[in-house]
């Protein structure tokens, strides 16, 4: 029986990479060869040399099955150049959505952050180790040869330092002019420039009851928040790249909230839909944004209706299903 976008490695050791460079002529015939229906060739010439024929390949799998008899993946009888392209639209319209809602997410986390922080530990709180757990002050074995150990807090304080020198923002360059502690900046100024990978790391090694506060915001345990806060660095450098996202399994897990709503998805952590219902569940909990939040819902809704009424056997790869909008997570919140 033919496996949908299996990944099949057939061989036990490594072997030298021999396959050759190909004209977008040759490229377009080869998908041909295997199966794809292409009813204008000049189009698909056009749209392959836009897209890269090894990225256009990737968004092919599901449409294909391996091949025994000739030791190759083909095509699904009947699977359309159109079909294809119409995946590849698809993901790039959810990558839109998800960059969206991760954006207010992040704005959202940046102000949260600064704020308790700050209010607790003063303008420049983060220089002190001591207001970090513990653990993150102290050595760890590192793999470099040149260095045994490395001190995560140190490494972390070095991001920060490189992430400011590097901003040409105004605010920045007005705190270098007047005042004396620059490089280092208030952590209400600092907050706005770091990456979301160097916030959702400090974070992760706040004390509890740092996290606990800024965790209670989003109506969260600390740790739960920990685990999303890594999962969306992920999703956000997936888009960020332009990566596939539709079926792609995601490599960092989250951890989910108790309770009989979550289960239902218990399934589904390493797929996308998961991704969407935990921004929906960041974004009910953010009053600023719930007008913007509101056309979001909508945008998700009408993306994947549509995706599923074209291609209902592909629905199932991005965790979604047929009744998703039901789950009280999406409807409830």
């Amino acid at each position: 029986m033919p496996i949908k976008g299996a990944f099949l490695f057939m061989t036990t050791s490594k072997v030298q990479y021999t396959k050759p460079w190909i004209d977008v002529k040759d490229q377009v015939t080869k998908l041909i060869s295997r199966g794809l229906v292409v009813s204008d060739v000049n189009e698909a010439e056009r749209f392959i040399r836009y897209i890269n024929y090894y990225r256009f390949s990737g968004f092919c799998l599901r449409f294909q099955y391996w091949d025994t008899t000739i030791n190759d993946r083909v095509f699904i009888q009947g699977t359309k150049f159109e079909d294809v392209v119409k995946v590849c639209r698809f993901d790039e319209e959810l990558r839109d959505c998800l960059s969206d809602a991760l954006e207010m997410v992040e704005i959202s986390l940046r102000s949260s952050v600064a704020y308790h922080f700050g209010k607790t530990f003063g303008a420049f709180g983060h220089l002190d180790p001591a207001n970090f757990n513990r653990a993150f002050s102290q050595k760890t074995p590192c793999p470099s040869a040149k260095d045994l150990y490395v001190v995560p807090y140190r490494e972390w304080y070095n991001t920060l330092l490189a992430e400011t020198k590097r901003s040409r923002e105004i605010f920045v360059r007005h705190f270098e002019q007047n005042y004396l502690q620059y490089p280092n900046l208030p952590i209400w100024v600092v907050s706005e420039l770091c990456s979301f990978g160097t916030l959702s790391r400090m974070f992760s090694n706040l004390r509890n009851k740092e996290q606990g506060m800024i965790a209670k915001d989003y109506g969260l345990q600390y740790l739960v928040l920990s685990s999303w806060l890594h999962t969306f660095t992920f999703v956000r450098n997936v888009c960020a790249h332009h990566a596939r996202i539709w079926d792609k399994q995601i490599s960092i897990a989250p951890k989910l909230p108790q309770g009989k709503n979550w289960k239902m998805v218990m399934q589904t952590t390493r797929t996308v839909s998961v991704v969407v219902l935990m921004l929906n569940w960041m974004l009910a909990h953010d009053s600023i944004a719930k007008q913007r939040h509101l056309v979001w819902k909508k945008r998700i809704e009408s993306l994947i209706d549509r995706f599923s009424s074209e291609f209902p056997s592909l629905l199932p790869h991005t965790g979604f299903v047929a009744d998703w909008k039901k789950n009280p997570l999406w409807w409830q919140i």
